[in-house]
Order: C-alpha cells, then sequence, then structure tokens
C-alpha cells in the first residue's frame, strides 16, 4: 500500500492525513487538482473504488467514501457538523 500512496503522490494527489489520532502510516489520497478525469484508469478513480469496496482498504488509510447527500449530512451531524449545505 506504501507504493500505491507514493505512486499517488508522483501524480499530483496529496498524500496525508489531517488526522493527529490516525496511525502512523494511514495517510491516503487528497482531492486531485484537476477539473475532469477522463479515464477509469486514473488512480484517483481506483482509491475511490477501492475505499467503496475494501473494507480493509478503508481502515488502512484511515478513509469512507459517502456517497448521497443523506450519508453526508448523517456524517456530519455525528460529528457536530450540523447539516451539510446549511439546510
Amino acid at each position: 500500500m506504501q507504493w500505491e500512496r507514493e505512486q499517488l503522490a508522483a501524480e499530483g494527489y496529496c498524500s496525508f492525513s489531517d488526522d493527529e489520532d490516525a496511525p502512523a502510516g494511514a495517510n491516503g489520497p487528497g482531492l486531485p487538482e484537476v477539473e475532469l478525469i477522463t479515464s477509469t484508469s486514473n488512480a484517483y478513480v481506483k482509491h475511490l473504488v477501492r475505499l467503496r469496496t475494501s473494507a480493509s482498504y478503508r481502515r488502512g488509510v484511515w478513509r469512507v467514501l459517502l456517497v448521497e447527500r443523506e450519508l453526508v449530512e448523517e456524517a456530519a451531524g455525528a460529528w457536530g457538523g450540523g447539516r451539510a449545505g446549511g439546510g
């Protein structure tokens, strides 16, 4: 997994974790600095697919993938963030 992180970092993705409680090495890529991703073989797309399909990968990088507004609002509320979108 370290090699994957280094590859993602080399391709222009952030590879840091702002979670102080995360174990050493639990870094995943941040958002890519591009406007449009056109290839399904893109490293960031592959990262998102792994987040969606692999619980061990999610635990390893201390990340989740939330799809749908309801889930984002629920997660924000769980951490005291209130409703997403200010609604």
